[in-house]
């Protein structure tokens, strides 16, 4: 009996978060993935800001999960293909070279299992706007973090004055997130390449 070989995004669905201001079929067309979940804060009860990735994650079942901003176009096959490669760990982001920060928005590669870590931290520190802005931060810091960077392409609107990292005190809360992780004991070593 002969079996159709598996494709390299099987078993990887897309949760994606937007604030529903954007035009997204570039992006959803560039996805490989069968499903894809988009969290759009414009249209559901309540705006999630960048936990709304994770809320959509968590309405598709699924054992890893891609995700990215809705403002840039990343290099999937590239993505991919690295973290085969490193034997599927369980976080591999996309992150340009000498970004200090840990994120998931250039693209990244999770396992279903982390989202308890995001979990403990809005019940310790409370689900609202500030927690749900810096949910990225607090995800990644708390998690083995790995990287590559595989590049990508921005949008035009990624520079539009309302984008998130044009707030004042953008750099402040993501600061908090880390220093809360840490002072809790859940701050997670990045994972360096070998």
């Amino acid at each position: 009996m002969r079996r159709r070989p598996k494709s390299e995004y099987a078993g990887i669905t897309a949760a994606l978060v937007t604030r529903g201001d954007v035009d997204l079929r570039v992006l959803l067309g560039s996805l490989p993935f069968d499903t894809v979940n988009v969290w759009n804060n414009a249209e559901r009860p309540q705006d999630l800001s960048c936990y709304g990735r994770f809320e959509a994650a968590r309405e598709i079942k699924s054992r890893w999960y891609y995700t990215q901003d809705d403002d840039l176009l990343v290099p999937i096959p590239a993505l991919v293909r690295e973290w085969r490669q490193l034997g599927c760990p369980p976080l591999l982001a996309n992150r340009p070279s000498g970004e200090p920060w840990r994120f998931l928005g250039c693209g990244a590669i999770f396992h279903r299992s982390l989202l308890r870590r995001l979990k403990r931290y809005l019940k310790v520190y409370g689900a609202g706007a500030e927690t749900f802005r810096i949910a990225d931060i607090a995800f990644a810091y708390q998690a083995p973090y790995r990287s590559v960077d595989v590049g990508y392409l921005d949008f035009p609107w990624q520079t539009a004055p309302n984008r998130m990292y044009h707030e004042l005190d953008h750099y402040v809360v993501r600061q908090l997130a880390v220093e809360r992780v840490a002072e809790r004991g859940w701050l997670c070593p990045e994972v360096p390449l070998t």
